[in-house]
């Protein structure tokens, strides 16, 4: 099966091609280590690479009864590479000292004994692995922790775990190790892979090497892999320079602008920020120190606040810049009422009217006449491309896609455990695109969670994501006579 890339679906197996096998195994042997590990040892195509290299023998597991069969017995096979048979992420206590692999990749979904995986890295390994691990992200941690001291290791993998959540855990032993590492994507998935839709990319991690530094390189072909190596990357940076939390696929491309991060701070280091709600109603809720002073409102009743862009003048504001807002008097106390207002305060919402008599005037109002509000706070997520209907399908719990253009439809969406969630209202615009709504405050963790399914799962898959919640306001106007005040306003 060293002639070409053959896929074995049911365990996430592709064979690799002989030219890739070569580069994969002589650059681990450059480590001076005699000896190479293959945990997922397949058909034998390492084996054959390490003999075109002049190496003697190599160790390695497989879980495959077929393809275990011809390494158990004493024929050439046998003597040539010792096998053992087994789930490799089920054994643990072992060390290597060069490791080479093209790990199986089976989805979260069909990642088999997947919970009992987790507990065991947890136990063994400290490490908490994400519910949407695959296995080939699991096979590569597993191995970067019985990586030996001077020893390499080469990985074939999707990169795309470089920019998911489940690949943070991955990243993160990365640059805790201090090795160097080189990360090399193949801009040819078809010549590697010609009956597999995917992104290919190398992980070759260096134990010997002295810088630590995280290289990212390119290469256009297999037969161009030597030069890529050979030239200079594309991104060099140091392990303090890159967090794992980050999108690292970005750092492929060339960077104009270098930050370092060693100069910068988080943000959380100088204070803490809330974004506030849209009320349009800014001249009542925001107040001036001395109309607060004049209504007898306690300092508990308001919350410092910055009104509009325009009272930070500089690219540092603190304490003293607020200070001197205050001193000119400038609007920016925000009425926070909790649930026992004082008595001025209840005089200033309205006088005679408690808080509970005016949600009921508003909800009759509603239920009777017309009501407004201010929805701009809901978040807004546009979904476009031929297969937006599908992802749509995918994380809600109706079929999206049944919408016809210019209908909505209220959706609810469940996580991996079958939890609700978010709820909204989705809108189809056209045949490709959807707006769809997420609560107050949700549409961050709903637009993470659809790039999560599209960038580890369904990254062939043709469709875009875009939160516009800032972009765009949103009025809600409800009621009978709704549709004859928008009537009368838009003719």
């Amino acid at each position: 099966m060293s002639g070409t890339a053959t896929p074995r679906s049911r365990l996430g197996q592709v064979f690799t091609p002989p030219a890739l096998a070569d580069f994969m195994v002589a650059w681990v042997l450059r480590s001076g280590r005699p000896g190479v590990f293959d945990p997922c040892f397949g058909a034998g195509a390492f084996l054959e690479a390490a003999r075109r290299a002049g190496a003697a023998r190599i160790e390695g597991m497989e879980i495959d009864p077929e393809l275990f069969g011809p390494w158990n017995g004493n024929g050439n096979n046998a003597a040539a590479a010792s096998v053992t048979r087994g789930d490799y992420l089920r054994s643990w206590g072992q060390s290597h000292p060069n490791i080479v692999c093209n790990p199986p990749y089976l989805r979260f979904q069909r990642f088999p004994h997947r919970q009992e995986v987790i507990a065991e890295f947890s136990r063994n390994l400290d490490r908490r692995l994400s519910g949407y691990t695959n296995t080939a992200a699991a096979f590569l941690l597993k191995s970067l922790s019985e990586l030996e001291p001077d020893g390499r290791l080469a990985y074939l993998m999707p990169v795309e775990f470089l920019n998911t959540g489940y690949g943070r855990v991955v990243k993160e032993q990365l640059l805790r190790s201090g090795r160097s590492t080189t990360f090399v994507s193949l801009d040819c998935e078809k010549e590697v892979f010609p009956e597999v839709t995917t992104s290919v990319g190398l992980v070759l991690c260096d134990a010997a090497g002295e810088s630590g530094s995280v290289e990212f390189r390119t290469a256009g072909s297999v037969s161009g892999l030597a030069a890529a190596m050979g030239g200079p990357p594309v991104s060099r940076l140091a392990p303090g320079a890159l967090d794992p939390g980050d999108k690292w696929l970005l750092h492929f491309r060339p960077r104009r602008i270098q930050v370092r991060r060693e100069r910068a701070a988080p943000l959380r280091h100088y204070g803490r920020f809330r974004r506030g709600i849209a009320t349009g109603a800014n001249e009542f809720f925001v107040l001036r120190p001395s109309r607060a002073a004049a209504l007898g409102l306690g300092p508990g009743e308001t919350v410092p606040c910055i009104a509009r862009s325009q009272q930070i003048a500089r690219p540092v504001f603190g304490r003293d810049e607020f200070g001197a807002l205050v001193t000119r008097d400038a609007p920016v106390l925000l009425l926070g009422l909790g649930g026992s207002p004082s008595a001025a305060a209840r005089a200033y919402l309205r006088s005679g009217e408690e808080i509970a008599d005016a949600v009921s005037r508003e909800t009759l109002r509603v239920r009777t006449s017309v009501g407004i509000l201010d929805a701009s706070t809901l978040g807004k997520i546009v979904v476009k491309g031929p297969d937006a209907g599908k992802l749509l399908d995918m994380v809600y719990t109706n079929r999206i896609s049944a919408l016809e253009a210019g209908r909505c439809r209220y959706g609810l969406m469940c996580n991996e455990n079958g939890f609700l969630m978010d709820d909204g209202v989705v809108v189809r615009i056209d045949d490709q695109t959807f707006l769809c709504h997420t609560t107050t405050g949700g549409a961050g963790h709903v637009h993470a969670w659809l790039e999560e399914w599209l960038q580890g799962e369904w990254w062939d898959w043709k469709v875009h994501v875009a939160d516009l919640t800032e972009q765009f306001s949103q009025i809600g106007v409800a009621g009978p006579d709704a549709r004859k005040v928008l009537e009368k306003l838009l003719g």
